[in-house]
């Protein structure tokens, strides 16, 4: 079972705009009924954590009476559900184990006998849904075990939680990623016009050229062509668009659409960078851009990988 070594594990989203809406409800009671929580259509990106303790679980032979379900229903009207509950193998026989089982996820309910509260503790429940009809789940509570992922037909229009006995929600929270815009509104003649101008840092065309990555930390989504211009928002920065070349997500890319940001510093020919991944995630934190003459590497430590471009 492969385990995760921190609880709030939603994935590190960073937004161009207002795009990221959050939920969070606490210390609530809920007795033979369920909470309802509702999501935006458009997300890209949604995780949801809850932390549930019930009483009444204890030893016995088989599976406990006592369990709580989260219920994600779906927009075509079909839902899928998770249910936590607790058991023992063998009751009063040396060989016994008592474990917390989660069902739902995979096609064999998954037992659970480390990392987890076996009987009146918080247990934590950890979703990642994306865009891509996958929803993973972790249960733990100060580690986070992995079950495994359910396969959606459509996007989540709703998320429950709730118990036919007594359970203890001490939070849920939630936090949902819309697309980010990136058109820059450019049409064909003004792209055209944009390659053609001249060839200051880091305006013209870019071509890729080579790599040095670690593919354990990050892959290249293609061998991109990409036109730098100034940023019309932004006098001070400028725009590397996408002309051509996706190969990961290559239906959601067109030309035109922002592939990065470069905003210099007091160093000559040196950017940070707001580089956009092929699902439109984007990568920040230490990412720079370096040109020199007709070359522009742009760097990715924390993904130990830079991409290299020429014009």
């Amino acid at each position: 079972m492969r385990k995760v070594f921190f609880i709030f594990i939603f994935m590190v989203w960073f937004t161009v705009q207002a795009r990221i809406s959050r939920q969070w409800t606490e210390n609530q009671v809920i007795v033979d009924s369920a909470m309802l929580w509702s999501l935006p259509r458009d997300y890209s990106h949604v995780g949801l954590e809850a932390c549930v303790s019930m009483k009444g679980p204890s030893d016995r032979r088989g599976a406990d009476r006592y369990s709580w379900d989260l219920i994600l229903m779906l927009a075509d009207g079909t839902r899928r559900v998770v249910t936590v509950g607790w058991g023992n193998t063998d009751l009063g026989d040396f060989a016994d184990i008592r474990y917390l089982s989660v069902t739902g996820v995979t096609s064999e309910p998954v037992r659970l006998t480390e990392d987890v509260s076996l009987y009146k503790g918080d247990n934590y429940i950890v979703v990642e849904i994306n865009t891509h009809g996958e929803a993973r789940v972790y249960v733990g509570n100060d580690v986070m075990n992995y079950v495994g992922s359910i396969s959606l037909s459509a996007p989540v229009d709703i998320v429950s939680i709730g118990s036919k006995d007594r359970m203890e929600l001490a939070f849920m929270a939630i936090e949902c990623e819309r697309e980010p815009v990136l058109d820059s509104g450019l049409d064909g003649r003004e792209l055209e016009l944009a390659c053609n101008t001249d060839l200051k840092a880091p305006f013209g065309v870019w071509r890729y050229l080579d790599r040095d990555n670690n593919t354990d930390y990050a892959r290249p989504g293609g061998y991109y062509t990409l036109v730098g211009i100034q940023d019309p928002d932004d006098s001070n920065g400028f725009l590397l668009l996408y002309l051509d070349g996706a190969k990961v997500n290559a239906d959601g890319w067109k030309p035109g659409m922002i592939k990065a940001r470069m905003i210099p510093t007091g160093f000559v020919g040196r950017y940070r960078l707001e580089w956009y991944n092929a699902d439109k995630s984007v990568l920040r934190d230490e990412s720079g851009a370096v040109i020199e003459g007709d070359i522009m590497t742009l760097l990715f430590p924390l993904h130990k990988s830079q991409l290299r471009f020429s014009r």
